[in-house]
């Protein structure tokens, strides 16, 4: 099981959770394994605005074009703020939240 989490900066300067999703438990782990691996890397490649177009960024991923721009709107109506810039052929985070992607998957 892996979850990723949408945190909002406060006043306080501690981040104040405004969203966690967590991909279900009876998922097999493999899926579970390739699903938060696709997301930590696009997370990545997006905090780096190394994403290239997003024909690029999807083959990258190892997902559809259509699959990505799925995961950018869910993303996106969270409040991650995701937006393609073409003077740097990148898609970037544009609003204030972070996305941090968490994966417990353990093996003991």
């Amino acid at each position: 099981m892996f979850s990723f989490s949408i945190f909002e900066e406060s006043t306080t300067n501690e981040p104040q959770i405004s969203y966690i999703v967590s991909i279900n438990p009876k998922t097999k782990a493999m899926k579970v394994n390739e699903e938060a691996y696709t997301l930590r890397k696009m997370v990545q490649l997006i905090s780096d605005q190394k994403t290239g177009n997003p024909a690029e960024f999807s083959e990258d991923l190892g997902i559809s074009r259509s699959q990505l721009y799925v995961l950018i709107d869910q993303l996106n109506h969270m409040g991650a703020g995701i937006q393609f810039k073409r003077s740097i052929n990148s898609f970037l985070f544009t609003g204030e939240k972070q996305v941090i992607v968490r994966e417990p998957v353990l093996v003991v």
